[in-house]
């Protein structure tokens, strides 16, 4: 039975890295298409007033996200989180890029 011989250790470090550089080329390109759209917008929640920016693939995409950080920063538990998102939103802004 003949032995197999080891594989070089330079083309396993190019593997290797191959690997790395294509991940990390993955996850930038994915990336870049998340933030299409920005949105700018004021949530009033029981007597706070919170305007974050957020960004989005679409303009719907990108308030959800907006409204759901202004009710994280003002709201304490579940229930009024919920009741945060349904608030009113006030000075809507939206644009493409970042």
């Amino acid at each position: 039975m003949e032995q197999r011989k080891p594989i070089p250790r330079w083309v396993f470090t190019c593997v290797v890295i191959a690997i790395l550089v294509g991940g990390v080329a993955l996850l930038t390109y994915s990336m870049m298409g998340l933030g299409e759209v920005s949105c700018s917008l004021c949530v009033e929640f029981k007597g706070q007033k919170n305007c974050p920016k957020a960004f989005g693939p679409t303009e719907a995409d990108a308030q959800e996200e907006a409204i759901r950080t202004a009710c994280a920063q003002m709201a304490g538990g579940v229930t009024e989180v919920l009741a945060c998102q349904r608030s009113p939103v006030t000075e809507i802004e939206c644009g493409s890029g970042y």
